[in-house]
């Protein structure tokens, strides 16, 4: 009976090993036909199963032009990937009483705030993006001779405190961009060289690396490419803890093993790991993503079906890339590719995750899944008159909500000549859209603040992240160059009260 009851065991442990191993190729399969197709360049994948790397496979090309194949050490650009690998490094540093999380920021920088009356935000909250900061970036090309603006001059211009602390999640690089600063002023070290010898070589993490003065640490780095292949020229920004670690699909199964609880047990305690899976802001509205917030450096979902979800994505112009761990089921899946395509990282991390969990279908990630038209919330309907706030200018501004859409009326000085009789010109527009999460408005259109330093032969993306308050509709307007690349998103205050209703 006992070795009738072995063999059925074994049959079934060889059953679906083989069923799991049909799956992984049809997997590979469709990769393989995603580059042959010229869709993606690249791909790597990770799979962790309890501590042990299960799967570490990489496809195509790091280098098309040079014929240079992937691998499973070769670096990709992390993108927005790179915040837990920062909030780690921060982390540590508070574990190791350098730091404490609760903290003022102004300890350590200078803080803009649109009133003076604002509580200080923390480091955690910095950490959880509910600071009160804006929506920032600011990206330089190599081929391409613009003015390099730094950290501390865009954090003198766009490092302004919104509103209070802790009451709503707003996704900042500039935030990011600050523990960094905090980082290098804390060790005394640049950033580059405090997370390559106190945190990367300490993870083994040996083809990893924070973009900047690497020197030759470049030439193991995956070409990035735009969206129809054409190679990108090398990137750089002023938030290197916002997206500019590079690693390889077998480091981040290092790091994986890290927030997992099987690897490098001395370097973070699971008090630690534990705060910045499962931390969150008690008042704060997370606005994006389904029953989603946002922890120490990682987004989570404690109930997707019934399963707790630790993740994170990075995307940006020339990458794409995902960590996601299953903590209670100890698995971890990342994908890394060298082109913008989210959608494809996405299937691909779902059709894994199914495969390896049975009678679980992750949910979708849908950044407003929690949205709704503006209609369900007719407070929200009528008249809106009050200022833009750009450097010194105050330039007045109305949005008008009814049923026939959003109206933006603003005036442009970027044009005032003889030919206006030295008068700015008004301009008028419908947004492309706008919706609503319980008292906070997102919106976007098109128009132009003709603010300094942007770059005149692109058209703008005007983007709106208001919070209502009574009367009063509040926050930022986002200023953002539309073209093939990413250039700059940058904030400034807008401040509007109701001037009649619907």
């Amino acid at each position: 009976m006992k070795k009738r009851t072995y063999l059925y065991m074994t049959l079934f442990i060889l059953i679906n090993t083989l069923a799991q191993s049909q799956s992984f190729n049809r997997i590979e399969k469709k990769i393989d036909s995603l580059i042959e197709n010229n869709l993606i360049p690249s791909f790597a994948i990770g799979i962790l199963k309890d501590g042990e790397v299960i799967y570490e496979k990489a496809f195509g090309y790091a280098d098309r032009q040079a014929g240079v194949k992937s691998t499973i050490n070769t670096s990709y650009q992390l993108a927005s990937l790179s915040k837990p690998i920062t909030a780690t490094a921060i982390m540590k540093l508070h574990e190791e009483g350098k730091i404490n999380l609760d903290d003022p920021i102004t300890k350590y920088i200078t803080l803009n705030k649109v009133d003076s009356s604002l509580e200080d935000p923390t480091i955690r909250q910095v950490l959880n993006h509910t600071s009160g900061l804006g929506t920032y970036f600011d990206i330089y090309y190599e081929d391409e001779k613009e003015n390099y603006t730094s950290f501390d001059e865009a954090w003198k211009k766009f490092g302004t405190q919104f509103h209070a602390p802790g009451i709503v999640c707003e996704y900042s690089n500039l935030g990011y961009g600050l523990l960094d600063h905090i980082i290098s002023q804390v060790t005394s070290e640049t950033f580059q060289h405090h997370m390559r010898e106190s945190l990367l070589s300490k993870l083994q993490m040996d083809h990893s690396f924070v973009l900047g003065n690497e020197g030759d640490r470049v030439k193991d780095l995956a070409v990035k490419y735009d969206h129809e292949l054409k190679p990108l020229p090398l990137v750089k920004n002023n938030t290197p803890g916002a997206g500019n670690v590079a690693s390889s699909i077998h480091d981040i199964m290092q790091f994986a093993k890290l927030h997992l609880g099987s690897g490098s047990e001395d370097f973070l305690t699971q008090e630690s790991i534990n705060a910045m899976h499962y931390f969150k802001e008690p008042n704060a509205l997370f606005h994006y993503y389904q029953s989603t917030y946002y922890g120490l450096g990682w987004y989570a979902m404690e109930n997707d079906q019934g399963r707790k979800v630790v993740w994170h994505e990075g995307g940006m112009t020339g990458a794409s890339t995902s960590l996601k761990l299953y903590p209670e089921e100890n698995i971890a899946i990342a994908l890394l590719t060298n082109t913008y395509n989210p959608n494809v990282c996405r299937t691909i991390s779902d059709e894994l995750t199914k495969l390896l969990i049975h009678d679980y279908d992750p949910t979708p990630i849908n950044e407003v899944a929690d949205y709704k038209l503006i209609s369900s919330d007719d407070t929200f309907y009528g008249s809106w008159e009050g200022s833009i706030y750009i450097d010194d200018e105050e330039i007045p501004v109305s949005l008008t909500l009814d049923d026939s859409g959003i109206e933006l009326e603003y005036l442009d000085y970027g044009y005032v000549s003889f030919m206006t009789d030295y008068q700015p010109i008004p301009v008028r527009s419908k947004l492309l859209f706008g919706m609503i999460n319980q008292d906070y408005f997102i919106g976007s259109g098109v128009g132009d603040l003709n603010t300094a330093n942007q770059r005149d032969e692109f058209r703008h993306l005007l983007s709106f992240k208001l919070f209502k308050e009574g009367n009063a509709l509040k926050g930022t307007i986002v200023n953002m160059a539309a073209a093939d690349r990413e250039y700059y998103a940058r904030p400034y205050f807008i401040n509007l009260e109701k001037v009649g209703s619907k």
